[in-house]
């Protein structure tokens, strides 16, 4: 009865570290790249040809990337400033054989972004008392494109309201046109 129990344990023993390389996939690495637009994640593969499932936590809402059988995955859905937990399963679907890994995606442009907005909301929404400006569509649009892109969509709505105002009778603006109502020139135009 000792001789089967010593046995069994050293079976044990040798079995353990071999199904632990042929099952379990490697270290899950993480790391930001692409500007902090991307994050690519990395791992060796097991032995066996699994179906890996990887999982991406932010904060309380986990979402299945999807399932592989290589050894990486670039996850193309980040967001500046936030951190993430993904997780990775194998077999799929497995919930007690997972490796995780940590990442915080930068905001490398924060500063710079905040020195853009209040160049632009001092370009389109001056404080009174400014004298009247040269002001160019092209820089309308942009505009409207930038507070569109960060949900500022009230801004966007009054800088196209101004340009509705501008629009001549046959659609075309002005390519530029005077912040205090002066006439510009009307072949220099847009449109029809």
């Amino acid at each position: 009865m000792k001789k089967k129990a010593v046995a069994i344990g050293l079976l044990a023993l040798l079995i353990l570290p071999l199904s632990y390389y042929y099952l379990l996939p490697g270290p899950l690495t993480a790391r930001v790249a692409s500007a902090g637009l991307q994050v690519e994640l990395s791992w060796r593969r097991s032995a066996l040809p699994l179906a890996y499932l990887l999982e991406k936590e932010e904060g309380r809402k986990t979402v299945v990337l999807g399932q592989t059988t290589a050894g990486r995955w670039v996850d193309d859905e980040v967001v500046p400033g936030k951190t993430y937990l993904y997780r990775l399963s194998a077999p799929a679907r497995s919930r007690w054989w997972r490796r995780e890994a940590k990442v915080e995606v930068p905001d490398e442009f924060a500063s710079f972004r905040q020195a853009l907005y209040r160049r632009l909301d001092a370009h389109f929404f001056p404080s009174s008392g400014r004298s009247a400006e040269k002001r160019w569509i092209y820089d309308d649009a942009l505009g409207v494109l930038v507070y569109c892109a960060t949900g500022e969509k009230e801004k966007a709505r009054r800088i196209l309201a101004g340009l509705a105002s501008r629009q001549g009778k046959e659609g075309a603006i002005n390519f530029f046109y005077f912040t205090d109502n002066q006439p510009t020139e009307r072949y220099i135009r847009s449109g029809l």
